[in-house]
């Protein structure tokens, strides 16, 4: 009924347009036939008659086609409408007027009942269509929900060159993130640009309609990607999926390289850090993303009292681990490190305050020592518990896990003892009670793997630290269930990390640089050389907790200079010595992992009669098969695509090098 109003509306223009035409045309025929008969019949009068009707003819005429055109911009703006109110809206409820190019600036039509008008929302986003439509800056809506009726004005105002440009910046962020949004409708705003004159925003505000996308990480990150594609620089996104708002700002820009601030983050200097607790001791490892030093606090009271780190090679895990020390040596907290690969942190050899286990025995040596510490601490709170108040913090650092754990195998089978290695056990006894004996262990590894936390120790190591990128399975492994996408995306450089230094949300930093303590020169040495003044001052008297003269090792006295510098002063081996490499490859030493644990970089033994592993060139999901995944590997013959289900087990080299 309202369709059949709407077109008998429009006929009806149209015929009043036609009227006119015919009407028009007829006085210009009586004029020409008043101006014939004047002339012919010397009839005078009929001149200034023809003269007359001509006039007016033309007028109706002109008339008619401005009545035609005024009809049809109606109709366009009126389909418009129908395409926001719906195909039941009835068009000829609209009055149109003060038209400009085309389009009417001033519109009073009704809409259906049905339509939800109290929602502020629906009432925001008819206006902004109306807006778009008409060119105009603003609109002047008055509502009247009882008939239901709106009048809208559109208004222009006078804006700068500037302004007009920026609002052209908004209109190309709405579209380009409007898609991601589907079918719903996407409001953008931008409250404040970086600088006075700048067309780069400094948050965008997003409001849009009702859609359950804005729970999903994966989405969150597609939005975050691109926003950095089509407007450049990297941005973070946050969403309230409960209120359909969000909002987008630039990510601040991390430094590539960041030396370690020296002691100055332990002498009370700095008056935008916290001052030195005995109590709550912070050992700093790196910047966030703006610029301020965060760290591991530990004591007794801390709720982080172990730490994870997971780094590939030339990660930069081993600087963090450097930070960890300084910062420990400079607040007088001994540390005892295990370094399965013997050449991470035996630098510290002789450093005050270190203790350094590199050979298999001292390793063994070293975990039984911890653990036989936290028993005696946990014996003498018991018989006192006010003792545990005094008990001062030890820092146990066991970098290369799996490393070790290969190291302490072979060690249990040559001393011919039976059973699981009793190190195995002091390890998690260590990670799941050490904490109110004031035992900080710090594990490090470079993958994420299940078998790390198969018996749920993940959750006693609160304080994670992620360097360059990891796999989806490997964020979900790290972090927690359904945090698949932490890290993904970030920027292959070293000492780049994602971190919790609070215990909670991970947070993108820049991990300080700590050059080798042998090696060091010009300012890293100078740093390297004030922490172990400081040292020596806080270990001048001090007594260690335990039997310490397995790890008593001086520092080699090695003149940097004297080092080599290039390939040529390495021996890379003969042709002998290759010979023997490749004829050892089947006594590599592997793990079963499953199919899913896998992550590009790692080398595999994809068959059972493979003596060669192959590297693992990229892991992605099966999407022919959900319960599997694909793997890309790097043969001799190039590169194979090999589809395995995500359970099967798969022989994987714990020491690359050696392959």
């Amino acid at each position: 009924m309202q369709q059949s109003a709407s077109n008998k509306q429009s006929t009806d223009k149209r015929s009043a347009s036609d009227m006119l035409r015919i009407t028009g045309v007829v006085l210009l025929v009586v004029a020409l036939v008043l101006g014939g008969a004047a002339y012919q019949f010397a009839f005078t009068a009929g001149i200034p008659l023809a003269i007359c009707f001509g006039i007016v003819g033309v007028a109706v005429v002109v008339l008619s086609v401005f009545v035609a055109r005024r009809a049809e911009q109606r109709e366009r703006f009126a389909a418009f409408l129908a395409s926001e109110l719906g195909a039941d809206w009835d068009s000829s409820k609209l009055k149109a007027r003060k038209y400009k190019d085309g389009v009417p600036l001033d519109v009073d039509f009704e809409y259906q009942k049905r339509q939800p008008d109290h929602d502020p929302e629906w009432r925001r986003q008819l206006t902004e269509a109306v807006r778009r439509r008409m060119h105009v800056d603003e609109i002047k809506a008055t509502w009247k929900a009882r008939k239901p009726r709106v009048r809208m004005v559109g208004l222009m105002t006078i804006i700068s060159e500037i302004d007009k440009a920026r609002q052209v910046a908004i209109d190309r962020i709405r579209l380009v993130l409007q898609p991601l949004f589907r079918n719903v409708e996407l409001a953008v705003d931008v409250p404040s640009w970086q600088s006075e004159d700048s067309l780069h925003p400094n948050r965008i505000e997003l409001a849009y309609g009702v859609t359950t996308v804005d729970g999903s990480d994966l989405w969150v990150r597609r939005v975050e990607a691109t926003a950095g594609l089509k407007l450049g620089g990297r941005w973070r996104a946050q969403f309230d999926p409960t209120k359909d708002r969000g909002f987008l700002e630039p990510r601040p820009v991390l430094p590539t390289n960041l030396p370690h601030p020296g002691v100055k983050l332990y002498d009370g200097s700095d008056p935008s850090l916290p001052k030195p607790s005995p109590k709550a001791p912070c050992l700093y490892y790196g910047h966030d993303e703006n610029g301020k030093p965060r760290g591991w606090v530990i004591g007794k009271k801390s709720t982080m009292p172990h730490m994870l780190i997971i780094g590939p090679t030339g990660g930069g895990k081993t600087t963090v681990l450097r930070s960890l020390i300084l910062g420990a040596v400079a607040q007088g907290i001994p540390v005892f490190a295990a370094d399965p690969k013997m050449i991470e942190l035996t630098p510290f050899y002789g450093f005050p305050g270190c203790y350094i286990a590199s050979t298999p025995d001292e390793i063994a040596t070293m975990i039984e020592a911890m653990e036989a510490l936290m028993m005696e601490r946990y014996r003498a709170i018991k018989a006192n518990p006010h003792i545990a108040d005094t008990l001062s913090p030890v820092l146990f650092i066991l970098d290369e896990l799996l490393i070790a754990r290969q190291v302490l195998k072979r060690l249990h089978a040559q001393r011919k003892l039976r059973g699981t290695p009793r190190w195995f056990e002091d390890i998690q006894a260590l990670a799941a009670l050490a904490r109110s004996a004031q035992i900080n262990v710090v594990i490090g590894v470079q993958r994420p793997d299940a078998s790390l936390f198969d018996d749920g120790s993940r959750d006693n190591f609160r304080q994670r630290l992620a360097l360059m990128r990891v796999s989806p399975q490997g964020s979900e492994m790290l972090w927690g269930p359904g945090q698949r996408f932490v890290g993904v995306d970030l920027p292959m450089v070293q000492g780049r990390a994602m971190a919790s230094p609070d215990g909670d949300t991970p947070i993108e930093m820049q991990t300080f640089w700590v050059a080798d303590p042998i090696t060091a020169s010009g300012q890293d040495r100078e740093t390297i050389e004030a922490f172990r003044e400081l040292g020596q001052r806080n270990f001048a008297d001090y007594k260690p907790p335990v039997d310490v003269s397995p790890f008593l090792n001086d520092m080699p006295d090695i003149d940097p200079a004297s080092l080599p510098t290039g390939g040529d002063d390495i021996d890379l081996g003969t042709a002998d010595d290759i010979q023997d490499a490749q004829s050892s490859l089947a006594n590599l030493d592997t793990q079963d992992v499953k199919a899913e644990q896998i992550a590009a970089g790692d080398q595999i033994m994809l068959d059972e009669d493979e003596t060669e592993p192959v590297e693992v060139v990229d892991v992605e999901e099966d999407e022919f098969d959900e319960d599997a995944v694909r793997l890309t590997v790097r043969t001799a013959s190039g590169e194979e695509y090999r589809s395995l289900g995500r359970d099967h087990y798969v022989s994987r080299v714990l020491f690359p090098d050696a392959a």
